[in-house]
């Protein structure tokens, strides 16, 4: 062990880390019973560049599946967009989201899952059990406003 006694009287300079989770309390909460109710939650939210870009959200929710937050993950270009786990369970731990369903879009109007959509579910999947935030669904929204794909509904949840 090194003792250097010039670190004792050094200060440091560390960035102060903040984050904010507004809510309104007196705002009834929408419980999400499946896919259905988060598509149309999702979709009420979605940017209006569904059919141009691919943007990436995620639906946070509480013990009783009610609807506690939604936030824009990432916007990327015409064919992808990047989602970065570690920024999607900071958000989810940080407003003690019990559960989170992730949603991306395909500008295309294509609904099937790409292998790269169907790694990403497993690898949240396994993050979230570590964490103790259950991946409930992953939904894939196109143009069309009535149709979305969903993992859970085609068992691969």
């Amino acid at each position: 062990m090194t003792i250097i006694p010039q670190a004792a009287s050094r200060l440091f300079s560390v960035g102060e880390i903040s984050v904010q989770y507004n809510t309104d309390r007196n705002v009834k909460r929408e419980q999400v019973k499946g896919s259905l109710d988060a598509f149309y939650i999702l979709r009420q939210y979605w940017s209006n560049q569904i059919n141009r870009l691919e943007e990436f959200y995620i639906l946070c929710l509480n013990r009783n599946n009610e609807a506690i937050g939604i936030y824009l993950v990432s916007t990327g270009g015409t064919s992808g967009t990047l989602a970065d786990p570690k920024i999607v369970f900071q958000v989810a731990l940080g407003c003690h989201a019990s559960s989170l369903i992730i949603a991306h879009n395909h500008p295309s109007g294509n609904m099937a899952a790409s292998e790269a959509d169907k790694q990403l579910t497993r690898r949240y999947k396994e993050i979230g059990k570590l964490l103790d935030c259950t991946l409930l669904d992953h939904l894939i929204l196109g143009p069309d406003p009535h149709l979305y794909y969903s993992f859970a509904d085609e068992g691969l949840m």
